[in-house]
């Protein structure tokens, strides 16, 4: 088997504007990971203003950015995916609608966190055949994301 790289690369969402974009798009913005604890953040040069930290909450005047990270995965239509997008994932019996997490529950990896009766399930972010389009494929649907579209989350499965 063949070694292939993930490209590792963000995109942000501008709060203020309620857009996103992928860093480095715009020659005014950069990525910095110079910190002790190796945390990756955001600055528009234009601004002044950063992404918020792990440990900071969100200003209330809808200020700031959001950073997303590529999964390294495609939709089955070609679209990258990345943290904070909501997908559709078909089912046999029915399809479910999940939010893309980081997260360590037993493995560390993205996941589909689906809200469920207990709480919430999480499915792994499946992969299929490659692509030689620096991503891989898979049969989900990207719908939207949680900060332009927070409304398909009310999807009751």
């Amino acid at each position: 088997m063949e070694f292939k790289a993930r490209r590792i690369k963000f995109r942000v969402y501008d709060r203020c504007h309620k857009s996103c974009h992928i860093v480095g798009e715009n020659q005014h913005d950069s990525m910095n990971c110079d910190w002790p604890d190796n945390e990756v953040y955001y600055l528009n040069y234009q601004n002044g203003e950063g992404s918020i930290t792990y440990d900071e909450s969100l200003p209330e005047d809808d200020s700031g950015y959001i950073l997303m990270q590529f999964t390294g995965v495609k939709d089955r239509n070609g679209i990258e995916m990345y943290e904070g997008d909501i997908l559709r994932r078909e089912g046999i019996v029915e399809d479910i609608i999940g939010e893309i997490v980081w997260s360590d529950i037993g493995f560390t990896g993205f996941f589909l966190k689906v809200k469920s009766k207990d709480g919430h399930s999480y499915y792994p972010i499946s992969r299929g055949q490659f692509d030689d389009d620096d991503g891989e494929l898979c049969n989900d649907i990207v719908l939207g994301n949680i900060y332009k579209n927070p409304e398909l989350l009310q999807y009751e499965n």
